[in-house]
């Protein structure tokens, strides 16, 4: 916005039209709102009052009071009508209230193998829905910085078809877009450039990164290594900043945005003993830092105990405060009574058999309490189990 539209003090006119011919060049009121009072003063040789003067006008102009200001009623009334996104089963949109939500940023963490991506394979389909199933009736963007599992996509794309008519009239793998990068500057590229690009030509309700750590991570084997040159933590940092400020700016466009994240190992503890009751109650035998209460696999609903390692998200307090819901996937080898002997931590011995569990919890959410459910994955996706939800 040109500085030559607003009405100003006659005397910052004239500063800025001497500023101009003295190379202190200000011209828009962009220009204006990146300097403080003081920096404005010393620029324009003007009192400070009168570069306050200017700010506030620059301020008004550019920023109407209609966008700076809206009642609590509105706001409320704009977030029901954005909605939630279904990730396509009863048990875990319940958990989720109603799935994931289409304003912020919502970050899925976990080990290997716990179904990050089974998950995200599942939204790109139920993204396609009709609003009335849960959906958003639009197209996924799917940024891999590894690589996109196709044939498990082709198998999901079956058996939603068949479960919903709904995506039966079209082929569901021409509504998802893959964009493979390998490093966090075509990351900022895509989010600065392609991803608007594409959202003019297309309607696009989901984008999902798998996943943010892999770009920043090294290739040495070592885990904790970074491309970012030299290892630069403060660049790195920047360089998330970045990321993140551009996925919220299309999260306030209505688009669900939805991050997969690696996770690092908690160093300083051996782990914890987790001991069931009754299948969904655990009582805690030992305690690990950073490992959420009650995020535990329940075994066959009987009871058992399990001891592992505690785990955080990758990236660190820069990426975290880009966060705004954190939902953690656990894959255990879960111990259930019922089997060979095995002798506890306090000596007792324990019949047991050895099963895997799947766990989805909420860590962290402004909407959402802090609860936790099993589920499966399955030949047609992943589904929760019902009797397994319990707070955390």
């Amino acid at each position: 916005m040109d500085l030559s539209t607003i009405d100003l003090h006659p005397r910052t006119v004239s500063a800025l039209r001497t500023g101009k011919s003295a190379h202190s060049n200000l011209t828009t009121a962009e220009e204006v709102l990146i300097e403080s009072e003081s920096q404005l003063a010393a620029r324009l040789r003007i009192s400070e009052p009168l570069s306050r003067d200017l700010l506030l006008s620059a301020s008004r102009a550019y920023y109407p009071a209609e966008c700076r200001v809206s009642t609590a009623l509105a706001l409320r009334t704009e977030q029901r009508a954005r909605g939630r996104l279904t990730v396509g089963d009863p048990v875990l949109d319940r958990v989720l209230k109603g799935g994931v939500p289409t304003q912020g940023i919502t970050e899925v963490y976990g080990r290997s193998g716990c179904g990050k991506t089974q998950m995200m394979l599942q939204i790109c389909l139920t993204v396609q829905l009709p609003r009335e199933l849960g959906g958003l009736d639009a197209d996924a963007v799917y940024v891999a910085t590894e690589n996109f599992p196709n044939k498990r996509f082709m198998q999901l794309c079956a058996h939603f078809r068949s479960r919903f008519p709904a995506l039966a009239t079209h082929d569901p793998g021409t509504r998802v877009h893959v964009i493979k990068v390998s490093d966090p500057e075509t990351q900022n590229h895509i989010l600065a450039y392609q991803l608007p690009a594409l959202a003019s030509r297309r309607r696009i309700g989901l984008v999902v990164i798998d996943s943010i750590a892999a770009a920043f991570r090294g290739d040495d084997g070592g885990g904790n290594g970074s491309r970012v040159d030299g290892g630069d933590a403060a660049e790195r940092a920047r360089q998330l900043c970045e990321i993140g400020a551009g996925l919220k700016r299309m999260a306030d466009a209505g688009v669900a945005v939805v991050i997969v994240n690696q996770v690092s190992d908690a160093f300083g503890d051996g782990g914890e003993d987790v001991r069931f009751v009754n299948g969904v109650a655990p009582v805690r035998v030992g305690a690990a830092p950073g490992y959420p209460a009650g995020m535990v696999g329940v075994g066959d609903g009987v009871g058992g105990i399990w001891r592992r390692p505690s785990v955080v998200p990758a990236l660190g307090l820069a990426w975290s405060n880009q966060v705004n819901t954190r939902i953690v996937l656990d894959r255990s080898e879960s111990v259930c009574l019922g089997g060979e002997d095995l002798v506890s931590g306090g000596g007792e011995e324990v019949s047991h058999s050895a099963a895997i569990s799947r766990t989805l919890g909420v860590r962290f959410a402004p909407h959402l309490p802090l609860t936790f459910c099993n589920f499966n994955i399955v030949a047609g996706g992943i589904e929760g189990v019902a009797h397994d939800l319990s707070p955390m």
